[in-house]
């Protein structure tokens, strides 16, 4: 019995494998654009700050950090965390702080432009952190207006 099973089998895999077989693929782009706002998404409840570098996976960003009055430091100036300028003696420094660094990505989520931190920027919808492992879901670029 278990002869005639097997010539079975063997005749439906030879007749399988000569008839043709049309089948039609999806494109991989709406897969990608959607991991792509997934990516976004997950990270939008990001703290903007942490005192250690590897906290979480959301790209950041080492400034100096004075705790007296918690300042940060960024390049356009001092800040606190509502993201207003500061100007006065922010006190002794005391360590680093590692913030959000901040993109803006364009109407379909291909790319994203770098925004600049936080919290000089605050977390909103046209600026959002990113997971690190999500950067290669996106081109990033000055401008993408100019990308073909």
């Amino acid at each position: 019995m278990t002869q005639t099973i097997s010539q079975k089998r063997r005749k439906l895999l030879i007749a399988s494998a000569s008839a043709p077989l049309i089948a039609t693929l999806s494109s991989g782009a709406a897969l990608a654009n959607a991991s792509a706002v997934q990516c976004i998404d997950d990270v939008t409840s990001a703290p903007g700050a942490q005192f250690s570098e590897n906290a979480d996976s959301v790209v950041r960003m080492a400034v100096p950090f004075y705790p007296d009055d918690e300042i940060y430091e960024l390049e356009t100036g001092f800040f606190d965390s509502s993201g207003s300028p500061f100007y006065d003696d922010p006190g002794q420094q005391d360590g680093v702080a590692y913030v959000l660094r901040m993109y803006t990505p364009n109407s379909d989520n291909s790319c994203v432009t770098s925004a600049g931190v936080w919290p000089q920027l605050q977390l909103g919808s046209s600026n959002t952190p990113l997971n690190g492992t999500c950067l290669t879901s996106f081109i990033i670029s000055d401008t993408c207006d100019t990308l073909l």
